[in-house]
């Protein structure tokens, strides 16, 4: 791709091919810069999004919350990015704001457990343990795993079951 860039260097779909393969061998910074190149020339919502998750995983969150948030205008039934910008309000601590686009999630798609894990912990992280274990026994329906565990202790440890805690931090 780099030697195909030299000879057409207008070419959006080869610097995104590009970014993504050095996104693919985690180098996030090179990938980056050939996903910006390709979104000056041709402006996509993928391209966006893929920014977005670079810049999360070097751990920019707030750049990469401006990406999903951008990608989000350009395709507003998106589950995914709706998703993803959750997530990011999540990493920045910031609870009530990723709880509202979890909760478009869940409306559009009320069968979906993923979503569960995230609105119970944003209640769990904001206090609110009541609604945090409606959510929790609603994904105990599905199968859990042991981060879903070791916060379902911590939650029966604020609680004051300690016990119960207990069974549950040695489950996870």
């Amino acid at each position: 791709y780099l030697r195909r860039i030299k000879n057409k260097p207008d070419d959006a779909q080869l610097y995104e091919k590009t970014g993504y393969c050095y996104q693919e061998n985690s180098y996030y910074e090179e990938a980056i810069k050939y996903y910006k190149r390709a979104e000056l020339i041709d402006r996509k919502a993928w391209t966006i999004k893929k920014i977005g998750l670079c810049l999360r995983r070097l751990g920019r969150n707030d750049e990469a919350l401006e990406y999903y948030l951008q990608a989000g205008e350009m395709e507003p039934d998106n589950i995914h990015t709706t998703m993803m910008t959750g997530h990011c309000y999540l990493d920045l601590k910031q609870y009530e704001e990723a709880l509202n686009y979890y909760f478009r999630i869940e409306y559009k798609d009320p069968g979906n457990l993923k979503i569960l894990r995230p609105i119970a912990f944003c209640y769990f992280a904001l206090g609110r343990f009541e609604d945090s274990e409606k959510y929790y026994d609603r994904l105990s329906e599905g199968k859990l795993n042991a981060h879903d565990f070791i916060n379902m202790g911590h939650l029966a440890l604020c609680r004051g079951r300690k016990k119960e805690a207990v069974e549950l931090y040695r489950k996870s």
